[in-house]
């Protein structure tokens, strides 16, 4: 009986996880990278992760996602909003904290 309960509740999380890396890859695909709230490619791969930390393909889409959304955070800070510059940067080291060109950036700018 537990067994089967297992089984299910594997299966309904593999079922889950499918759903959100779809709707990650569309919203990357529209360029919603990190908005609208509840409607983009960071939040559904983070979702991914929640569930399951050693998700590759979840990991990867971070990975990407970060890294599309650093030519925005780069202009915020060359346009001197700073404030909302280190709330992006700390959203995007928390979902991807080895991206390279992140940590590049963070070096430039002293973060």
């Amino acid at each position: 009986m537990q067994a089967d309960i297992n089984r299910r509740n594997q299966l309904l999380s593999k079922v889950k996880i499918t759903g959100l890396l779809k709707k990650a890859e569309t919203y990357y695909a529209r360029g919603n990278y990190h908005a609208p709230a509840k409607e983009n490619a960071l939040e559904k791969y983070q979702e991914v992760v929640s569930l399951d930390a050693n998700n590759n393909t979840a990991i990867a889409g971070l990975d990407k996602t970060v890294t599309a959304i650093i030519p925005e955070l780069v202009k915020l800070f060359e346009n001197d909003q700073f404030s909302q510059g280190k709330l992006l940067f700390d959203q995007l080291k928390a979902a991807s904290p080895n991206n390279e060109k992140l940590n590049i950036f963070a070096g430039a700018q002293g973060l």
